[in-house]
């Protein structure tokens, strides 16, 4: 009797949860109608087994090839002492290497290096700007306002070019065990929906880049922040990790997040020539992100005019006027659009938005 009441009790057990599971499952990824070739979906912010990933550059490549992006970009834990890979195609992925350095203040990814640094890079974060501007590229906060303080930017913070508005491996550190726990049992049957069902509107960070570009150009990226591993870390720099599980994989971190960028033509198939265009484009702001585990490829449309000329993302437009801003998303049908400025909303449509600012 005591063996049957277990096992009874188990299975009722087990149906709750499977109930619960199922009863809470997020819905699964709308597919939409396929982008032009000159518009590209990439992840931004990966790491490999070179620093604390479990996957190496090729397995990262698969992974993208995988799920249908055009290009990666790798920012492995370094100094900037050791040489850049070029840029190179694996499985039909535009493979970009660039290094995060650790910094006084927090995390900064390096970009668009020429070379080796001649030096090691780190310290005061002002400093390490400087040096990445010197050697030609530029820089990104990332993950600025993680809930781990070990990863969150401190001080008001130097000029960095960029900054992560949204970074995948912060989103789960903040939410309940509960949610946490369903999660995973979401998981293991909509892995990517069940990544991003733990996002927030990340609203501090939103904050900060209106603040920051209230003076000066800042570019925003989401940061996927792969490692494909649950495991331990080392302290040392750069930083190794044994993995005990490699998940979540590459592969469902992008299919949930990725940055799409609007190229003035499509890739030609040259690395070098294709990498310069891409770092271009998300240094000017000609890029978006897409939460692609909601929907898939998502497309972005944003333009500015003083009745004169009309500017299309990533430019600029000089004018003491007022300026007319349009924002739409052609897909989904139901998609509602929603402008915000310095951590308010501006305005908000169905599938498309329309408002004249007058001021700074």
């Amino acid at each position: 009797r005591l063996r049957s009441f277990v096992l009874v009790t188990t299975a009722a057990l087990v149906a709750a949860v499977l109930l619960c599971v199922g009863i809470t499952m997020p819905p699964a990824t709308r597919i939409l109608t396929p982008a032009p070739p000159s518009t590209i979906y990439g992840a931004y912010h990966i790491h490999t087994s070179r620093s604390d990933g479990s996957g190496t550059v090729g397995d990262v490549a698969r992974a993208a090839a995988e799920a249908g992006l055009q290009f990666v970009i790798v920012t492995d834990h370094g100094d900037g002492t050791r040489a850049p890979e070029p840029p190179q195609y694996q499985h039909g992925v535009l493979v970009i290497d660039a290094v995060e350095v650790s910094t006084d203040s927090g995390h900064l990814v390096a970009l668009d290096l020429p070379g080796t640094s001649p030096y090691p890079l780190g310290g005061e974060a002002r400093d390490t700007i400087e040096d990445v501007h010197r050697m030609g590229g530029w820089t990104v906060m990332a993950h600025p306002d993680s809930p781990k303080p070990g990863l969150r930017w401190r001080g008001q913070g130097p000029a960095a070019d960029g900054i992560e508005w949204l970074n995948a491996d912060s989103e789960w550190r903040d939410e309940p065990s509960r949610r946490l726990l369903t999660a995973v049992g979401h998981y293991l049957i909509r892995s990517p929906e069940a990544i991003a069902a733990v996002f927030d509107l990340p609203a501090a960070s939103l904050r900060r880049w209106d603040q920051l570009s209230r003076s000066r150009t800042v570019v925003t990226l989401a940061g996927v922040d792969a490692h494909a591993r649950i495991g331990l870390d080392e302290t040392d720099e750069p930083r190794r990790a044994r993995t005990i599980l490699a998940r979540p994989s590459y592969t469902d971190m992008f299919r949930t997040l990725v940055q799409a960028i609007e190229l003035p033509a499509p890739m030609s198939g040259v690395p070098a020539a294709d990498a310069g265009a891409i770092l271009t484009a998300l240094r000017r702001g000609r890029s978006y992100s897409v939460v692609r585990a909601l929907a898939s490829p998502g497309r972005v449309s944003f333009t500015a005019s003083d009745g004169v000329t009309t500017v299309l993302m990533g430019e600029s437009l000089a004018t003491e006027g007022p300026v007319t801003i349009r924002a739409s998303v052609p897909e989904p049908a139901d998609a509602t659009v929603v402008l915000l400025r310095n951590g308010g909303e501006v305005t908000s449509g169905h599938g498309e938005v329309t408002t004249t600012h007058t001021g700074p």
